[in-house]
Parts: C-alpha cells; structure tokens; sequence
C-alpha cells in the first residue's frame, strides 16, 4: 500500500517501528471521539465500522470512544492526517510519511501478489517484472517496494486492474491478494494466475500533534498488554487474512 522503505517478508518476523521520542503522558485516555481515515477494504474496513480492523480498534480502545470515520481513497487518507484533518490512519508502510507517528509495531501485513495471464508473463524473482508492463493500485507504489525500476500505471479499483489484465492492455497487475480476493473469487479469475510475491508490514498512522501522541501511546500499550493476555491472539485467529507478528 506507496513510496515505502520496507522489509519484504516470505515469512513472519519481528518488525520494530521507526519512532521518535515523545512527551510522557498519562496511561488515561481522555479522548473520547477518534476520527479515522482509510479505504473500504472487504472484510476488514467494511461500511458502519464493520470489519477485522475496526474489531481490534474497537478491542484496544475504552468501549466509551466514539470513531468518526471517513472512507476515501488510500493517498487522501494518508494526507487528512498529514494535514492534521484526522486523528489515525490505517495501513501505512515503515517509512511512508515523515508527517505521523506510527505505532511501535505492525498489526497487519500487506500480501503483495502479482496477477496474470500466464501465455503473457515468464519471471523467476520480482525484479523480473520490470521488462512487462505492469497496472497497480493508485497510491500502494508495489513496485517501489519490489525493487521494480519501471514505471506501472494506477488505477483506482481492483476490478479496473484485472479487467485490464483479462483484456491484455497490460502484462499484469500488481494487488494486496486479500483485497483481490474480497473483490473476485476464484471462478471469476480462473483465465489468470495469481502469485505471492512478498509481504510488506502495515502500521497505524497517527496524527503527529499532541493529541495524536496520546493516541499513539495508547495504542503501543494496550497492543502489548493484549498480547500479552492472548486477546490479541484470540481476535487475530478469527480473521484468516490478518497476520499478527511475534512481540
């Protein structure tokens, strides 16, 4: 999901965020209302806050906190928060923006895959793809993240991508394979082929003010603190497409 400095992950790992120091604030979150920004994802962001991801907002979070959310597009929820317009985002890459805090650690991972028809596609690494001509999701920048030199096209929706694949006016799409997945089933891709490439690991964004400090701080510990009892465990385990990595 961008113009990102990322591990590419084949298998789980420990990951730390980058962070800067903060200012000590008190453990009592005395923010009552949250606004969030991100994109409609199937399973995870559904409308009415619905979904994997506003489970465990709603899990870390006191059950009195009211979330405001506004579903866009993914660079436009990146830059409400940059421009101080919302308090959290979701799904931002390790070094995605100088303008937010990120949370001490990934709660998810991005699964990059490439979609294709195979009579169109020959490659034995990612690196390879940067001789075909590639479409990718406005804003995720895949290719950056793969090492990818050439330039891909974007499109703002899945079903743009594969229709562009399934009509040959590009080579291959480069997708989050859950998104894919939550938009088309397999019947629907069974003239193409879909390959995992690699995982790039997912923070939230926080709004880089006090306020979004506190936040920040919140978060970082309840995440812990629920790892520790197994909550977080237990929540992650109910949702196949979400990837809880090891403290």
């Amino acid at each position: 999901m961008r113009v990102v400095l990322v591990f590419l992950l084949l298998c789980p790992s420990v990951i730390f965020a980058t962070t800067e120091r903060l200012p000590d604030i008190s453990p009592k979150l005395a923010i009552k209302s949250i606004h969030i920004t991100t994109g409609v994802w199937p399973g995870f962001t559904e409308p009415n806050q619905q979904g994997a991801y506003f489970e465990l907002i709603k899990l870390l979070f006191p059950d009195d906190t009211r979330l405001e959310v506004t579903y866009t597009g993914f660079n436009r929820t990146v830059k409400m928060v940059e421009e101080q317009q919302a308090d959290m985002v979701l799904g931002v890459g390790l070094n995605e923006s100088e303008q937010l805090y990120l949370s001490a650690k990934p709660f998810d991972i991005d699964q990059i895959a490439v979609l294709f028809k195979p009579e169109r596609l020959r490659f034995e690494k990612p690196a390879d793809l940067a001789g075909y001509q590639l479409v990718t999701q406005r804003g995720y920048n895949y290719e950056i993240v793969l090492g990818i030199t050439t330039q891909s096209y974007e499109v703002d929706s899945i079903t743009t991508g594969v229709n562009l694949v399934r009509t040959g006016r590009v080579d291959a799409f480069l997708v989050e394979k859950t998104e894919l997945e939550g938009k088309h089933n397999v019947s629907q891709l069974e003239d193409m082929q879909l390959v995992f490439l690699a995982g790039e690991p997912i923070y939230i964004g926080f709004v880089k003010n006090e306020r979004g400090a506190a936040l920040k701080i919140w978060w970082d510990q309840q995440f812990q603190q629920h790892y520790q009892s197994g909550q977080l465990q237990t929540l992650y385990q109910q949702h196949a497409g979400m990837t809880l990595l090891p403290f």
